[in-house]
């Protein structure tokens, strides 16, 4: 086992992105405290209470959105390589090939909660935060990180094509995730009874806009805590070991279950029956081949590059996948006319991160296999490249834009609010404008970087994170009296300016990426 430990750290020590990741966890950790700090206001041991809660809070998040991904690929990727049989050649069994990569990528995650130490302490230090919260905390991070990197492996040693390895990864994620939300994470909340406070501030709400009673715009910033709601963790020391327990058993039999899958399927093997069916039956066109055959024919007179988006049945089942999701979430925020529900801001920021995953992703799989010098030294111009992959992320994801814009309108006019039609016009807007401006973003990252994971997290930040953030502290950099309205228009602003900046940018790139390598 020692030997593919050695073996993964050495090759995790020469990944920059490592560094990278690090780095903007740590940055992005500190802003999200500097914007709770200056949002809080009374004495320091309240102040400091709050700001521990967002902190643990928005940690706690980021340890099911990062996490699993760190095991996702560690099996599957020496499967697509053919290196699984060479490790089985050496004195090494699968239990111990699936425990040392596990460890090297458990040390990885918690290195990022080292980095965060400093920033805990700060609260900490002003007061209100008793070393029993702390250690409450620490417990809840800790079983969730042993479930989070449990859901990669299961889904590592389940499937060797990375694509499905993601899908599986992101459902075993919510799996485990639900069951340490609602299991473990109560378990160490304290339940108290505070006096009731005024509502802090509101994402994406305009200041001083007057809906309709009862109606909230958005999720808590900075949320006032209810009589008889868990508010805070903090647990008898009994409690925190039998969660911390409890998860180190389950990860136990994930590693053991992994192992067992790993030994039996490293192996080639043909597709079985089952198998066979499943792709005949659902991943084959069954009604309408010839409309279906036509209008792949006309996208490929028209531009190839976009109809290498539609080639895949797995990028056409996400159009549709994407859109049935943005329906249903409509139908429940129409039905639900009392309140804006979190679940609508949730899956718009969903919506975002799998656009700019997509555009991120852009030529990726062609200058790996060398088939973007092929593109290249084809009778196709360059501009009609660069237009045919934005073209294909947009109208892969097109539906599902259109489908998060449709309840606004509709709600603007049921409420018949001029304060509430102002919101919907900025939230329109800035769902448009994050909708045209990610694709161009993440291929300027996409044919600049050589590697696709630093495109992916420049993407993220200069595509998502800057924008969002500028809807929240965009007001103080415009003037005193400034309001969420004029931060919104700012951060559309920057996305526009982010295109025509990027765009003439895009035509010397191209060469540019064929050049290089392209690497994960």
């Amino acid at each position: 086992m020692w030997p593919i430990i050695h073996r993964e750290l050495l090759t995790e020590s020469r990944r920059v992105s490592l560094y990278m990741l690090r780095l903007m966890a740590g940055s992005a950790l500190t802003a999200w405290l500097a914007m709770n700090w200056l949002v809080a206001s009374g004495r320091a041991t309240a102040v400091g209470t709050v700001v521990f809660q967002e902190l643990s809070d928005a940690i706690y998040i980021a340890i099911w959105l990062g996490a699993p991904f760190l095991t996702a690929d560690c099996l599957s990727r020496e499967k697509r390589e053919g290196t699984l049989g060479l490790l089985f050649m050496t004195p090494l069994t699968a239990l111990e090939i699936v425990v040392g990569k596990s460890l090297v990528h458990g040390l990885r995650a918690l290195s990022f909660l080292f980095a965060a130490a400093p920033i805990i302490a700060v609260p900490y230090l002003m007061g209100g935060v008793s070393m029993n919260s702390i250690l409450s905390v620490l417990a809840s991070h800790l079983s969730a990180l042993a479930l989070a990197l449990g859901a990669g492996l299961l889904a590592s040693a389940s499937t060797r094509q990375k694509r499905w390895v993601f899908v599986q990864t992101a459902v075993w994620t919510v799996l485990l995730g639900s069951m340490h939300a609602h299991l473990a994470r109560p378990a160490l909340a304290l339940v108290t009874a505070p006096p009731a406070a005024p509502p802090g501030r509101v994402f994406f709400s305009p200041s001083g806009a007057r809906l309709p009673p009862g109606t909230t715009f958005g999720a808590n910033l900075l949320p006032a805590p209810v009589t008889g709601v868990p508010v805070g963790l903090a647990a008898s020391p009994l409690r925190m070991v039998t969660v911390m327990s409890a998860s180190a058993l389950v990860l136990i039999l994930i590693v053991v279950a992994a192992a067992g899958r790993v030994r039996s399927e490293w192996q080639d093997k043909p597709l079985s029956k089952r198998q066979i069916w499943w792709l005949h039956t659902f991943c084959s066109p069954v009604f309408w081949r010839s409309l279906f055959k036509s209008a792949m024919r006309r996208e490929l007179n028209r531009n190839p590059i976009t109809w290498l988006q539609y080639y895949s049945t797995w990028d056409r089942v996400a159009k549709l996948v994407w859109c049935g999701l943005a329906l249903m979430i409509d139908t429940h925020l129409i039905t639900t006319l009392h309140r804006i529900p979190r679940e609508v801001l949730g899956l718009e920021a969903l919506f975002a991160v799998a656009l700019a995953y997509t555009a991120a992703s852009s030529f990726r799989r062609e200058r790996q296999n060398g088939a973007f010098e092929l593109i290249l030294v084809s009778p196709i111009a360059r501009e009609e490249i660069i237009v045919g992959r934005l073209r294909a992320v947009r109208a892969q994801f097109l539906p599902a834009a259109v489908a998060l814009l449709i309840p606004w309108p509709l709600l603007a006019t049921m409420f018949g609010s001029p304060q509430f039609e102002q919101s919907a016009i900025l939230q329109c807007g800035f769902i448009v404008a994050t909708y045209w401006s990610l694709p161009v973003v993440g291929l300027y990252f996409a044919l600049g970087s050589r590697s696709f994971f630093r495109a992916l997290l420049s993407t993220f930040f200069f595509g998502l994170i800057v924008p969002f953030a500028l809807t929240q502290v965009g007001a103080v950099l415009i003037s005193p009296r400034a309001g969420f309205e004029d931060a919104c228009v700012l951060a559309m602003i920057y996305q526009a300016a982010t295109v025509a900046l990027l765009s003439p940018l895009l035509l010397p790139l191209i060469k540019r990426g064929a050049a290089m390598p392209s690497r994960v």
